[in-house]
């Protein structure tokens, strides 16, 4: 879609390197489940390797740290990485494979499942080959909600015949897998989980995951047992969900109050939040916190929308046109608060700006739906 709009456009876009695949530097306490994942890869048999999770935990960042470690070990490995969210049609499922994998097919569209998978056999399987080839599937859960049960069933099957010409498959999906792809199971669970962390010692808590990912981000880290006591507090808010704390410690980054002012807005957020549970709430209200920190500036909140109706990374090329009539200095101050906030990644070296997936697709619960937002993003993308 883009490369042709931005044909439309005149523009000549350069080819370049997928970036999807670089790493955060806010990534620690994952080497257990990458060594697994890695492991899995590292069979001689083709396989189904799946990767679960609830939104925001961390299973994109876990399968791209593998992907790096298997390149590390094997110069010639290529994994194409196929974002599969929002595709509720079979044909929409092949067609992402065909651009990801760069493999082109027929107009009109025809059967092509049999050309794909002919031509992803051509392209990637190595008799000689020392592992087999993988091509990786991300939010997999949105395939298993087709409702068209004919088009789910024909996909699987298109998998089986995949896996059975010499393909592994890797999945990272919020939910269980089908029995027939499931080799490997690997569960992506919250930082420091099974530890019950309130009888530790202000010490022996300092040296959490969850702690020195968010100290990282903060940018501090407290000697004070004051200071470490209200950190305690906020770290058991957050359950261990790396998004959550990855937000949150940005609002402590961004505090001109300290701490304990992060803690208040956690507490009013947390009411906003409320969804009758109090389980499994961080993501939302860090969401939240983060909303109500960027909600006044219509420019951010425009962007948001415009993030949430698109499912690639936006290329920069396209800012100019997308912006409309909003001055440049706005738009960018907009979209720099956003960054600020860890809300939206700007990568400088694919020129592109994306959100993901679990920030994105919260707008709706953040505002209302007849908010203008929505239909002033659809008239800027028109």
């Amino acid at each position: 879609f883009f490369s042709q709009l931005e044909r439309d456009l005149g523009l000549e876009p350069e080819e370049k390197p997928d970036y999807r695949y670089n790493n955060s530097s806010q990534f620690v306490g994952r080497t257990e489940v990458v060594n697994a994942v890695v492991q899995a890869l590292s069979s001689t048999s083709s396989t189904y390797i799946w990767v679960e999770g609830p939104a925001g935990i961390g299973k994109t960042e876990v399968c791209k740290a593998a992907n790096n470690q298997m390149r590390l070990m094997h110069p010639n490995w290529n994994m194409p990485f196929i974002d599969v969210s929002n595709i509720s049609r079979a044909v929409d499922f092949y067609h992402r494979i065909a651009k990801e994998t760069k493999i082109s097919l027929p107009e009109p569209v025809g059967e092509w499942e049999e050309l794909l998978r002919q031509r992803l056999v051509h392209r990637y399987i190595n008799p000689q080959g020392s592992h087999s080839p993988t091509l990786y599937f991300d939010n997999f859960e949105d395939i298993l909600r087709i409702e068209d049960i004919q088009e789910l069933k024909q996909i699987r099957k298109w998998i089986r015949r995949l896996q059975n010409s010499g393909f592994s498959l890797l999945f990272s999906s919020q939910t269980k897998p089908p029995t027939i792809l499931a080799d490997y199971e690997i569960d992506v669970t919250p930082l420091d989980y099974g530890i019950d962390f309130t009888n530790l010692s202000l010490e022996s808590f300092m040296e959490l995951d969850s702690v020195t990912l968010f100290c990282s981000i903060w940018g501090h880290r407290p000697t004070s047992a004051k200071v470490r006591n209200t950190l305690k507090t906020l770290i058991g808010n957050l359950e261990g969900h790396p998004l959550a704390i990855i937000l949150t410690a940005t609002q402590a980054r961004e505090s001109v109050s300290g701490l304990e002012s992060v803690l208040n807005k956690w507490e009013q957020a947390s009411q906003q939040s409320y969804n009758g549970s109090t389980k499994h709430t961080s993501l939302k209200t860090a969401l939240q916190v983060a909303w109500n920190s960027i909600c006044h500036d219509e420019t951010a909140v425009l962007y948001w929308a415009l993030q949430y109706y698109c499912i690639q990374p936006i290329p920069f090329s396209l800012y100019e046109y997308l912006r409309k009539d909003i001055p440049k200095e706005e738009f960018d101050k907009s979209m720099k608060a956003l960054s600020r906030f860890s809300l939206l990644d700007i990568n400088n070296e694919s020129e592109t700006a994306s959100m993901l997936l679990p920030l994105k697709m919260q707008l709706p619960h953040l505002v209302p739906q007849n908010h203008p937002c929505f239909e002033q993003s659809l008239i800027h993308w028109a």
